[in-house]
């Protein structure tokens, strides 16, 4: 299930994208797994000037049953399937991977501040800087989740946009377990 109300999907100053993902797996439908997920995403993009906007992401995801290891550590979504809990699609400042588990969470925070509109031969680009909190983790059941158990990373980074919907990004990030993380790619992470 999908509820969008994004303004525009490439770059959204405003609006919301939430989705819902059920899967299902059992040797009725001839696999050699039997497992069920459940997983929420949930985006919020506020624009807080013309200029400025705080982007806001939350995933939740519920295992039951016998998940094999390396299907743990990709999170479902309509749009697309992410990395699990670190790395450059979820925690950014943690390692890739470092967090699976039967129950995981993480969000994002990012205040977007697009600095300069302007024109080179002929084409319309952009420069944006942003700074982000990621905080996330993995646990055994919900009743292990406690503040003592989120890991977060945090950074800033830059970004260069050409006719709105192009969009390279380059961001830096660090946490308690690395000191520098790079990650360079296309588009906003979210």
């Amino acid at each position: 299930m999908i509820y969008d109300t994004r303004d525009f999907e490439p770059a959204p100053g405003s609006g919301s994208w939430i989705d819902a993902v059920f899967e299902w797996s059992h040797e009725t439908i001839a696999s050699v797994y039997n497992f069920r997920r459940l997983t929420f995403n949930q985006r919020k993009y506020i624009s807080l000037t013309k200029k400025l906007e705080l982007a806001q992401r939350l995933a939740l995801i519920q295992s039951w049953g016998d998940i094999p290891f390396y299907e743990a550590a990709f999170i479902p979504s309509t749009f697309r399937i992410e990395e699990g809990i670190g790395g450059a699609k979820s925690v950014r400042g943690l390692l890739k991977n470092r967090y699976t588990g039967p129950v995981q969470g993480f969000g994002n925070l990012e205040l977007r501040w697009r600095v300069k509109d302007f024109s080179l031969i002929g084409q319309s680009l952009f420069l944006a800087l942003n700074a982000f909190y990621d905080f996330g983790g993995a646990w055994n059941n919900l009743e292990r989740i406690s503040t003592n158990t989120i890991h977060a990373g945090q950074g800033g980074g830059i970004q260069i946009g050409w006719d709105e919907s192009f969009i390279i990004s380059v961001n830096a990030g660090r946490s308690k377990e690395t000191d520098f993380a790079l990650y360079i790619g296309v588009g906003y992470l979210f």
